[in-house]
């Protein structure tokens, strides 16, 4: 249990109030930097620019080999894990 002294304890029951200024201030910030905010967590989640990392971090002599895979799955009440759909896409 989180402290109800702590600055997450604050910071969440201001949030969740209504009408919430904390968040609408909050907002116009994330909304100014969206862009960049945006292209971050593009380049974390899909590594687009991981060769210019790569580069910058003098590994040429390293070969990289990448692939994006993706599935669907399902969670059946005996706990088993089928797999409904598996896509593999070489990069």
């Amino acid at each position: 249990m989180t402290d109800p002294n702590s600055m997450r304890a604050f910071v969440n029951s201001k949030l969740a109030e209504r009408p919430n200024p904390l968040w609408t201030e909050m907002m116009k910030i994330m909304d100014a930097g969206a862009d960049v905010l945006g292209n971050h967590l593009i380049n974390i989640v899909l590594k687009s620019k991981l060769y210019k990392e790569i580069e910058a971090k003098d590994l040429d002599n390293v070969n990289f080999q990448f692939a994006l895979i993706t599935g669907i799955k399902s969670l059946v009440a005996n706990y088993q894990i089928a797999l409904l759909a598996l896509l593999d896409v070489a990069m």
